[in-house]
């Protein structure tokens, strides 16, 4: 109430009073719209409570009168009800009965909003006649409205409906009389108390984390988290499992943000609901820790402040974080993670063991311990000694025990130990063509400190490589050596250093002059070399990463290992510096890193390495750790050997599961060295003889070893033979080489001793010079590294010149042809295939003839049809329902190949090169080389190239198929359907690559006519096929179309872009005309990646097709401007990269077009932007999104453009699908939202501006006034196309993008 003192501001009377009665006023009326909306707010409120929530609300002893006062539907029901019943007293009318006022008040309910609760009472009355109906109104649920929901909140439960016996009703009315609980109502969905009712959907793992949108704090098992601490007062929480708890304590999720910590809590819980963060901590938010609690929770607001969350609808929450994505996956009514998977840690296995029961730890160590007792044989024999039934009172070992003891302590040393077998080493295949070709480069140079120790790091420019070498000092002479290694490593790959750029340090400084040819550019005073120290931060980040991961203290003595390692990772990386997708060592050494070799381990992974096989018992492993790739063609790694702390190189090994011996051995390596107290080296105050350290290392040597795993069972000890002389370990205790040593052995350095004259005088060189300088001197000193990479190549080839000459007989040599021969010029290409997954598929030659030269006029039908994108989704939406079909795939070999050529003879010429591997494989054709080396032969089937062959093979594949009984479909000739015994058989045709959905009947007689005709085929089958870049999953009545691969290769050189919510903006089409134009070279990469995306948005992304055309319409004259809309639509991506398109069961035969305009959307020309999307059965089978070729005049024109456009397009998928189905389906009817068009294309009339307006309107009658189509209104909200018309955002973009999709089926046109 607003006091009368307050206004003394105001110094006359009557203006005081005038004033203060007015705020009164104000007042009051503020404090009536308070009392009058706090029912819809409590009623806002109750419906995100859980079950659980609303029951303790219940009990507190004022629930009855706060609900009777704010429950808007109890409140609402209760004084209409209240009011009508006492008009009847007032009117002199007999008391009703309280059972018959319940009856009349529930007869009452509206049969729509409570139809719900109406059906289940009528049901239990119907079924109990006991039943009875009460007139406690605390069970009615609120009633049914329909609303669009962004997240899912928590389905009605049928126990908040009161359908209770007599006994359920006594105890009701001793609730209301003086009890407000209802611990004792039996639910009767599981049989238990209603508080203790429990769903078994809602059993959670110590290590799950749910997301939930009920909780209001935030509470996590203290063994996910780190840096626990007391929070320094106590809190007290309400509501976790039904417990009240006192939490004290914090922590920090790794990867995720500071929490509270729980030991006993029942489930880990990311909270949806709002919760207020912690002022201390604007970065973090708070949650406590307590022993008692039965629930682990986070807030889902908080996580949502920190990073943005996608939803799959009724499948998943995603989290993105910057680096990775966290999936909430569905179970019932929960959205779990399992957060051991998520976590990037290293489990021991005694965090492995607390993940499973005692009983289930006690059975794996029985079962490990029978490993042992019965002489360690192979996983398979084990199973079988279990199950087999030879062994008498053998305990209670399953195959499950015997899996988790596996997956609890690995796989036994000793078998390893025992059993690992030398395998012959496989090389990375060298690539010359991806060095880069920019010799000259410049460094940009800077030292780093980190934990006691320091390294000259090195970065190049443009070759972005970072190079890295320990130093034990800052004065001029050990830099100076540094330095001299950096430039040394890039000329033995012909790399030129022009310039390197230094800070003002007085080392740097005394340089300036001991590198001819190489300038030494020193910075003023307080300078800082920007793009060194860039990559600095960066190396430390990773050193403290994979510094925290460690289950072991790091010893000092590896660091320097721990920085390369951090070196050769970040080399890996391709950067926005570079133009292509190439990254740094890459580009240095042409070679790329195979997975298995260098990613399958990480810093401090334990693993036994191979140690040589004897007819001794000798063990043939040696224990180590991992510490970083060596970057040679072989693979190999260089280890720490924990038994003799030694170094020791090898490309054999087995990864193990870390053990309490491995990181006490660790620990103790850490606790026997002693750190300096203070920073080691002072600039310019060290001798030579402290400077670089330059034997921990051995030199890099031939190495044969391979990276295979052990076998089950030995190998012939013909393969026994010691390794190579890289076995040879080099102790961490020798003493460095000093100057004084090379001196007494007769070599005298010069001034500047150079990494070349060290190697030459037989002296270990630098240590840690980088991993790219130690692939470098590999590649040097390994002769056959060149012919053992170009082994895929050289295979292919030779493959494709045996299948050309001999198994096709394709080509025929000659020794000589007329001059008016038509004669084309041979190419051979070899290109590694990869499934729509990413896997690596094989690696193929062709021989390919360069047709360019050939007359096309003599060619009339030289073109063959290919496969229609929305023709395969239209068949996968046709199939996705019906049962009794196979899905197969069939790749013809060598298809072109096997079509005879007709016409005039056409002959090819074969280079040089070429020819003489023809030769090679066939020596009798020696005599048809020509005096210049190269070779003739004349063309006997139609070679990949030629101008006919495609039209040759599509016709030689359709004849087949037409004498098999198949018919081509009019619309796509791709298309080929059979019918036989009321099935539906199709051949989807692209090119060679054929698509098969038919019974296994016809599957297998497909499969032999095929191999009649075509000699070799390949067939999968499955429910899961790569077909034309996708990858189809056939599960559960649905079709799932994914291109992930594609997508992260696409977003390869995009990752560090922020994530983005939308694809585009609603201002996209505006163009600012100031805006500067695009380098070349920049404009290039925007029209390629817009290319890319184009291919991936027509395929199964129709969400983002609206801004991919119109960017397509940028690619020549592209702007700054447009390149930030091409960062908005790939931070659309990054967030979404995992999208799929859900091709569902179509439910009926209706087909439907969505068809929409936006008027003058276009900035320059005033264009118009037409949206189509076409639905079978409630299945979107095409999308599209095209700019208009007419200036339209108004929003009608603009529309009756978009619509007669489209016209024939919808009649065509008329036709097609009346195909596929045998018969007619209905008339295609075509949503329109503009009311005037449907008039005009009608009823006719109008006035039409042009006669081109004039005859689109008569095109449009024309095709409804003859039932070719049907026109509907639906309203634009309705309007699917809308989103392919113009950009949507938020809500209704998330509906446009759902139903595209496939998310979403149902759709309501809201017409009249």
């Amino acid at each position: 109430m607003p006091l009368r003192a307050s206004f003394a501001a105001f110094t006359d009377p009557d203006d005081q009073k005038a004033v203060w009665t007015e705020a009164i006023k104000t007042y009051i009326k503020e404090k009536m719209n308070v009392d009058a909306q706090a029912p819809k707010l409590y009623g806002f409120i109750w419906q995100y409570l859980s079950i659980g929530s609303i029951e303790e609300i219940k009990q507190h002893k004022d629930y009855g009168t706060f609900s009777n006062d704010k429950d808007p539907v109890a409140f609402g029901k209760r004084e209409r009800f209240d009011a009508a019943h006492k008009s009847q007293e007032d009117a002199g009318n007999a008391a009703v009965a309280l059972d018959d006022q319940a009856m009349d008040f529930f007869k009452g309910l509206d049969p729509v909003r409570y139809s719900d609760f109406r059906a289940t009472i009528n049901n239990q009355m119907e079924l109990n006649s006991t039943i009875k109906v009460t007139t406690n109104l605390d069970y009615i649920p609120p009633p049914t409205i329909p609303a669009e929901k962004s997240q899912p909140g928590p389905d009605p439960k049928i126990a908040d409906v009161l359908v209770t016996a007599e006994a359920v009703r006594t105890s009701a009315i001793k609730n209301t009389e003086g009890e407000n609980s209802k611990a004792h109502v039996t639910c009767f969905k599981c049989g238990h108390q209603v508080n203790n009712a429990v769903d078994e959907n809602l059993k959670v793992g110590p290590n799950e984390i749910l997301l939930d949108n009920q909780a209001d704090i935030s509470i996590i098992r203290p063994h996910l988290l780190e840096g626990i601490k007391d929070s320094g007062n106590n809190i007290k929480i309400n509501g976790v499992g039904g417990l009240t708890l006192t939490v004290s304590k914090t922590g920090y999720l790794p990867e995720f943000f500071q929490v509270y910590a729980s030991e006993d809590t029942l489930a880990n819980v990311l909270s949806f609901s709002d919760s207020e963060q912690d002022a201390t901590a604007p970065e973090f938010f708070q949650v406590y820790a307590s022993e008692d609690t039965l629930a682990n929770v986070l807030s889902f607001s908080d996580v949502e402040d920190l990073y943005p969350i996608s939803y799959v609808a009724q499948t998943a929450f995603i989290v993105h974080l910057p680096d990775r994505n966290i999936e909430f996956k569905r179970r019932g009514k929960l959205y779990v993670a399992q957060w051991d998977q998520v976590a990037a840690m290293l489990a021991t296995v005694q965090e492995t063991e607390s993940m499973y029961t005692k009983a289930e730890v006690k059975r794996a160590k029985e079962a490990f311990e029978f490993i042992k007792n019965s002489g360690y044989p192979s996983s398979d024999a084990l199973v079988r000694m279990v199950e087999d039934g030879n062994i008498m009172d053998m305990p209670n070992i399953s195959r499950a025990d015997i899996i988790r003891a596996y997956d609890l302590y690995g796989m036994p040393v000793e078998y390893v130990r025992g059993k690992m077998t030398k395998k012959h080493a496989t090389r990375t295949r060298y690539e010359p063509f991806l060095r880069d070709n920019t010799k000259d480069q410049v460094l940009y140079t800077d030292v780093m400190h980190i934990d006691n120790n320091m390294f000259l790091i090195s970065v190049c420019e443009p070759l972005q490589l970072t190079l890295q070498t320990h130093v034990k000092s800052e004065s001029a002479d050990t830099l100076g050596a540094a330095l001299q290694s950096h430039i040394q490593v890039l000329r033995e790959k012909s790399f030129t250093v022009t310039c390197v750029h230094v800070d003002p340090a007085s080392a740097f400084q005394a340089l300036r002059t001991q590198f001819p040819g190489t300038e030494i550019d020193v910075g003023g005073a307080r300078d800082f070399v920007a793009k060194v120290d860039a990559k600095i931060r960066r190396i430390k980040d990773t050193y403290r990463c994979v510094k925290a991961g460690l289950p072991w203290k790091l010893a000092n003595s590896r660091v320097k290992d721990l920085v390369a390692y951090s070196v050769s990772r970040l080399n890996l990386h391709s950067t926005t510096s570079l133009t292509g997708v190439l990254s740094p060592r890459v580009l240095f050494t042409g070679m790329k890193p195979n997975y298995k070799k260098e990613l399958a381990l990480a810093f401090g992974d334990y693993v036994e390495v191979h140690n040589g096989t004897t007819n001794t018992s000798q063990e043939r492993s040696l224990p180590c750790i991992a510490l970083y790739p060596l970057g040679n063609s072989t693979g190999s790694w260089l280890f720490w050997n924990v038994s003799n702390r030694s170094y020791i190189r090898r490309s054999h090994w087995v990864k193990m599961v870390t053990t309490s011996l491995i990181t006490t051995a660790m620990d103790g390596d850490a606790a026997q060295e002693i750190i300096p107290a203070s920073p080691v080296g002072v600039a310019d105050t060290a001798t030579e003889e402290e400077g670089t350290e330059e034997t921990d290392v051995p030199p890099l040597q031939h190495h044969e070893d391979d990276d295979s795993d052990s076998d089950d069972e030995d190998e012939d000890d013909d393969e026994d033979e010691d390794e190579d002389a890289e076995d040879e370990a080099t102790r961490d205790a020798a003493p460095p080489v000093r100057r004084s040593d090379r001196i007494a052995a007769g070599i005298t350095p010069p001034e500047r001793m150079t990494l070349a004259s060290r190697i030459a005088a037989g002296i270990t060189p630098p240590e840690r010079m980088t991993l790219a300088s130690k692939i470098d001197r590999a590649m040097v000193l390994a002769t056959k590294v060149r012919e053992d990479a170009n082994e895929g190549t050289v295979n292919a080839v030779r493959v494709e010149l045996i299948q050309l000459f001999s198994e096709m007989s394709a080509l025929l040599p000659v020794k000589n042809v007329t001059t008016a021969s038509e004669v084309l010029n041979a190419i051979m290409i070899v290109v590694e295939k990869f499934l729509a997954n990413g896997d690596h598929d094989k690696w193929k030659g062709r021989l390919v003839a360069d047709g360019r030269s050939q007359d096309r006029d003599l060619y009339p039908n030289k073109s063959s049809p290919t496969l229609a994108i929305h023709s395969l989704f239209t068949v996968l939406a046709f199939y996705a329902g019906l049962t009794g079909y196979l899905m197969s795939k069939v790749d013809i070999k060598g298809a072109f190949v096997q079509t005879p050529m007709t016409g005039p003879p056409v002959y090819l010429r074969m280079n040089k090169k070429i020819a003489s591997q023809v030769v090679h494989i066939y020596p009798e054709y020696r005599e048809f080389l020509q005096p210049d080396g190269s070779m003739l032969t004349q063309m006997l089937k139609a070679m990949y190239g030629c101008v006919q062959a495609s039209s040759l093979w599509f016709a030689l594949l359709t004849k087949l198929l037409f004498a098999e009984g198949y018919v081509a479909s009019e619309t796509d000739r791709c298309v080929m359907r059979r019918e036989s015994g009321g099935l539906i058989f199709c051949i989807l045709i692209y090119v060679d690559d054929l698509l098969i959905f038919a019974s296994q009947n016809e599957t297998e007689r497909i499969r032999r006519f095929l191999t009649q005709a075509f000699t070799t085929i390949t067939m999968s089958l499955g429910n899961s096929i790569s077909y034309l870049g996708m990858q189809l999953l056939w599960k559960d009545r649905c079709f799932i179309v994914d291109m992930d691969f594609y997508v992260r290769q696409t977003l390869k050189d995009w990752m560090h872009l922020p994530v983005k919510s939308n694809p585009g903006t609603r201002d996209l089409f505006k163009i600012n005309e100031t805006s500067p134009l695009l380098t070349e070279k920049r404009r290039q990469l925007f029209h390629s990646t817009i290319a890319r995306i184009l291919y991936l948005a027509k395929r199964i992304r129709g969400d983002i097709i609206t801004v991919v055309s119109f960017l397509c319409t940028r690619v020549t004259k592209a702007t700054e401007e447009d390149h930030v809309k091409l960062e908005t639509l790939l931070g659309f991506l990054k967030r979404t990269m995992t999208q799929k398109l859900y091709l569902n069961a179509i439910t009926n035969r209706q087909l439907l077009a969505f068809i929409d305009a936006a008027f003058a959307l276009h900035f320059f020309d005033s264009k118009s932007h037409t949206g189509v999307v076409i639905t079978i059965g409630g299945v979107v089978i095409y999308v599209s999104s095209r700019k208009q070729k007419c200036i339209a005049k108004s929003p009608t024109e603009a529309e009756l453009v978009g619509l007669t456009d489209n016209l024939g397009l919808v009649e065509l998928f008329h036709e097609f699908i009346s195909f596929l189905f045998g018969q007619t389906i209905p008339l295609p009817i075509i949503y329109q939202d503009s009311t005037s068009v449907i008039s005009l294309v009608t009823r006719g009339g109008g006035v039409t501006r042009t006669k081109h307006m004039r005859a689109r309107v008569n095109l449009g009658k024309e095709c409804f006034d003859e039932k070719r189509a049907l026109v509907q209104y639906c309203n634009t909200k309705q309007m699917i196309a809308d989103g392919a018309s113009k950009v949507l955002e938020g809500k209704e973009f998330i509906q446009f993008a759902n139903f595209v999709q496939g998310l979403r089926i149902a759709w309501t046109t809201g017409g009249r």
